[in-house]
């Protein structure tokens, strides 16, 4: 959880003992969390090269925020599930976009098939 403190006239800062992550005061320690900007900044940079295989690799492997059992994952956040729905089921933008694509892991299909250039990507160079 966090509140906004850009604005600290507006919004008096909590009292956190937790760092300050863009402008807003962290109320519990999502250091491990946000280590899944490396994975995308390692994702940007493969693509940058032309490096699809490790582009992917970052993508569906990560390797920089671990949780307890394994590697939170760009993947992961695509296509988590709880008791067989999506996380993400209710959410306004995610039932319109999957209603839309008729996919409940449309995000993820963009990517993969980017990354391995299929599906829409197929004839990409």
């Amino acid at each position: 959880a966090c509140s906004d403190t850009s604005d600290s006239k507006a919004y008096p800062a909590p009292v956190s003992t937790f760092a300050t992550v863009a402008g807003y005061a962290l109320e519990s320690d999502v250091s491990e969390h946000a280590k899944i900007d490396l994975d995308q900044r390692n994702m940007e940079l493969k693509s940058d090269q032309f490096d699809w295989v490790g582009a992917k690799k970052a993508y569906a492997e990560g390797g920089n925020s671990a949780k307890s059992s394994s590697m939170r994952t760009l993947q992961g956040f695509s296509t988590a599930t709880k008791d067989g729905q999506p996380k993400l089921a209710g959410q306004k933008y995610f039932d319109m976009y999957r209603t839309y694509w008729n996919s409940a892991t449309y995000a993820d299909d963009f990517v993969m098939q980017g990354l391995d250039k299929t599906g829409i990507f197929a004839s990409a160079s």
